[in-house]
């Protein structure tokens, strides 16, 4: 295995998103020789706060979110901070406009450990400014990048990164 790779958390509630992910991972374990102990996945989503709410699953995932009640799935969110426990360098999160919760969820991990991060920004008109600002009030010294990856406004992602 790469040595610049020790291990990956992954979270994804969808049910079907999920079972692709093991086997993505099962594939790469397999091509690459990776370990198990070098994956920790979760069928739960990210956000703010440790909490349970339902998920309202659409096709393929697309479109699916979370509510306080109704019909759906019952999932847990974990707040970031919640479940690492040791250092992580990167953080990349594109979960359909729950970036901003994802982050304020982890914000004493990235402090702590000045995670390098990619996060879309193009799910609310507001994250083209909000989210920039947060990761700013989170960790000041950030270097800031705002990138995008097709010729729509679509896969816009900051990159913010500690020199």
């Amino acid at each position: 295995s790469y040595a610049f790779v020790n291990k990956i958390t992954a979270f994804e509630p969808d049910l079907n998103n999920f079972a692709a992910l093991k086997r993505r991972i099962e594939r790469l374990k397999q091509e690459w020789n990776f370990d198990d102990e070098m994956f920790k996945l979760y069928n739960a989503g990210v956000g703010e706060q440790t909490v349970e709410k339902t998920l309202s699953e659409q096709k393929n995932g697309m479109g699916s979110k979370f509510t306080e009640s109704g019909d759906g799935i019952k999932t847990l969110i974990y707040a970031i901070d919640d479940v690492m426990r040791e250092p992580y360098s990167y953080l990349k999160a594109d979960i359909e406009s729950y970036e901003y919760q994802m982050l304020c969820g982890a914000r004493k991990t990235i402090q702590s450990y000045k995670t390098n991060l990619a996060v879309c920004i193009y799910h609310n008109a507001v994250d083209f400014y909000q989210i920039p600002i947060l990761v700013h009030d989170i960790y000041p010294d950030y270097k800031l990048m705002i990138r995008q990856h097709s010729f729509t406004v679509a896969d816009t992602l900051l990159y913010a990164y500690a020199e």
